[in-house]
């Protein structure tokens, strides 16, 4: 069963936990936490989320920031959510990834490894899967979960830019289940496609999806409630500014974590 991960400025992430549906399965943008590092601190502060239950995704922010933030800004935001040194939540750090590029993303994720295994290797850790093509996408899987010897990865994440080059991301799914059986698998983002990533999320061995779009939609289209086969605005550029939950988000919110489970 697929968690849905709701992506969204601090605010609202407040405004979730103060009415106790902030939920359990998080993504959280490390240079967003960096730039609120108390107000984060407080909405995952330890005593309040159970380590056994919750999942933190901490992204390297390549969508937001256009290049993924190194891996010593992960980290500083991993540890922000820290209470005190040594106490973490089930965090999983996303290794450095290049957009749609399967060549570049083996050799920069290769890399990214190395560092959090010198610097920090309490880690779990999340390889995305990033190629241009089948053939691509499966040189990097192989690379990771078939070939190397990655032991401190635990997660993969399956990005939205792969549905362009294949039209759906279930083949890859499956391809992740039959060579990695026991990895965790997470989908990142929602593509243009949401009917086929909602189908995906709910293939059994799907751990998560995450998006911003089922909580910024009626910001955008006041009154409407959101559904997979909506037309979706682009993101205000004030969106992560100004928004807030209303009542419109929590139903849509309900409702893809009810079409993911």
């Amino acid at each position: 069963m697929a968690q849905f991960a709701a992506v969204c400025p601090i605010q609202m992430l407040e405004q979730l936990k103060e009415r106790k549906i902030l939920g359990t399965y998080h993504l959280l943008l490390a240079h967003h936490v960096l730039e609120y590092p108390d107000r984060f601190k407080e909405v995952f502060k330890h005593e309040d989320l159970n380590t056994k239950q919750h999942t933190i995704i901490m992204d390297n922010s390549i969508v937001e920031l256009g290049d993924a933030a190194s891996d010593a800004k992960v980290l500083e935001a991993v540890k922000a959510l820290q209470d005190k040194p040594g106490q973490r939540n089930w965090i999983i750090p996303v290794l450095t990834d290049v957009m749609g590029d399967g060549k570049a993303t083996r050799k920069a994720a290769h890399e990214s490894y190395n560092w959090w295994k010198a610097n920090a290797p309490e880690w779990p850790l999340m390889v995305v899967l990033q190629g241009n093509d089948w053939a691509d996408f499966c040189r990097t899987a192989d690379y990771f979960l078939a070939e190397g010897d990655f032991p401190q990865i635990e997660y993969v994440g399956i990005p939205r830019v792969l549905v362009k080059a294949l039209s759906s991301r279930q083949k890859a799914i499956q391809y992740v289940d039959a060579i990695a059986p026991n990895i965790s698998t997470h989908l990142l983002g929602f593509s243009d496609d949401v009917t086929d990533d909602i189908i995906c999320a709910n293939i059994p061995t799907v751990e998560g999806i995450d998006s911003a779009v089922p909580l910024r939609y009626d910001y955008s289209v006041e009154g409407d409630a959101y559904t997979p086969t909506a037309d979706i605005p682009a993101r205000p550029p004030e969106w992560f500014k100004d928004g807030q939950v209303t009542d419109a988000t929590v139903k849509n919110l309900y409702n893809i974590r009810r079409w993911v489970a």
